[in-house]
């Protein structure tokens, strides 16, 4: 039972921690309509637009002839186990994290 009460109070906690975040969201939002606009007291001089850049020609080699290009073969986005060196990060992962504690039999300590 006390396990469940953990959980309970930990869901419970980052429930009220997002909608704090949510309430001080919009606390923020509406102070920033409620002041009134900083007027600066220093005349600001008017800014002219950039000039236009210069127009740019490009120009390509003409193409001689050649071979005709051979598509390449659409390959998958990431094959698993192509190479031996993927196995191995997999097993070096395995022995990292253990077992999945999920599919093991509760124990009672105590």
């Amino acid at each position: 039972m006390d396990r469940g009460f953990e959980q309970l109070v930990i869901l419970v906690a980052i429930i009220v921690a997002g909608i704090a975040d949510l309430i001080v969201r919009w606390m923020r939002r509406k102070a920033g309509k409620d002041q009134p606009p900083v007027v600066a007291d220093v005349p600001v001089e008017p800014q002219l637009p950039p000039p236009e850049p210069a127009p740019v020609s490009v120009s390509f080699p003409p193409r001689s002839p050649s071979l005709p290009v051979r598509r390449r073969r659409r390959h998958r986005a990431h094959r698993w186990l192509t190479h031996p060196l993927d196995a191995r990060s997999g097993i070096v992962l395995m022995a990292i994290l253990g077992p999945c504690r999920g599919l093991q039999a509760p124990h009672s300590d105590g």
